[in-house]
């Protein structure tokens, strides 16, 4: 039996049924790219004729959310990627990375490597405090405190889930 909200909304429509139809395709999308949807999540239920706007927006938040973070150029599978840059600053050692969008859980590998503003620049290593790696983020450290030489330099990170 077809899904009677997978359809077109339309003008007659209440503002609950357009609601579920909206979410009904996002979940339908995150189904279609094999997304596991964690049950303990109380917003990543269907919305309901008693769920106050609040609770709608945030529901449809969720799913979009999941399906944001989740789906990838390999058709889905779960696997997430982040990736960003941090500009060094001369006289700071230590830097907090955040991840932006939280992950699940802390991510499975973290890189980070050094990049140069130029050949003046210092050689920097980047070390991750794994004690500090979770869902939102990781602390790292570079190998010397940077001098002036450094500053405009980068460090380029990727998170993988």
């Amino acid at each position: 039996m077809a899904d009677p909200l997978l359809r077109n909304i339309v003008y007659s429509d209440s503002e609950g049924t357009k609601w579920a139809i909206l979410q009904r395709w996002i979940k339908q999308a995150v189904i279609n790219a094999s997304i596991s949807i964690p049950m303990s999540d109380p917003l990543l239920s269907d919305i309901v004729y008693g769920d106050s706007e609040g609770t709608k927006w945030a529901k449809l938040q969720r799913w979009m959310t999941l399906l944001a973070n989740n789906i990838g150029g390999g058709g889905g599978g779960g696997t997430v990627v982040r990736s960003g840059t941090v500009n060094i600053v001369s006289g700071t050692q230590s830097y907090n990375i955040s991840f932006g969008a939280f992950f699940v859980g802390a991510p499975s590998l973290f890189t980070a490597q050094v990049q140069m503003p130029n050949s003046s620049g210092e050689i920097l290593d980047v070390t991750a405090d794994l004690s500090t790696l979770n869902a939102s983020g990781v602390t790292v450290y570079l190998s010397a405190v940077p001098t002036a030489a450094s500053a405009g330099g980068k460090i380029n990170w990727g998170a993988v889930q």
